[in-house]
């Protein structure tokens, strides 16, 4: 029930590890599936991935549909699940890898799309 749309080149990013990889797009992909799960007209849930390299660096954009607001305290999204002890850690471990990497994580909201964009230096 949710349009997807995937454009990924993952040609030259070997400098990265698969968990580093995996973390970044399972955390980022199940965010996404939560918050257009929660749009009631099935016809207005999209997401898109566009992953590709751009001269020395590797640019992850994460879109998806969004009706939610959200809470930042101290730079970080608080997430607005019940159990707060076990969930809200998703966007934080993405940032945390993309620091790692010595990249940027950037996080744009309107009225009905959550943006997550990442730029990553490339290290060959």
């Amino acid at each position: 029930g949710i349009e997807f749309d995937a454009q990924i080149d993952f040609s030259d990013i070997s400098f990265m590890s698969p968990m580093d990889i995996c973390t970044i797009f399972s955390n980022a992909i199940d965010n996404a599936i939560e918050a257009c799960e929660k749009i009631t007209n099935q016809s207005e849930r999209a997401m898109s991935i566009k992953a590709r390299r751009i001269k020395n660096f590797l640019t992850i954009a994460f879109e998806n549909s969004s009706t939610e607001d959200f809470l930042i305290e101290n730079d970080e999204i608080l997430t607005t699940k019940q159990d707060k002890q076990y969930h809200g850690f998703g966007l934080n471990n993405i940032r945390k890898v993309v620091e790692k990497y010595d990249g940027e994580c950037k996080i744009k909201r309107d009225v009905e799309q959550f943006i997550l964009y990442l730029i990553i230096p490339c290290s060959i």
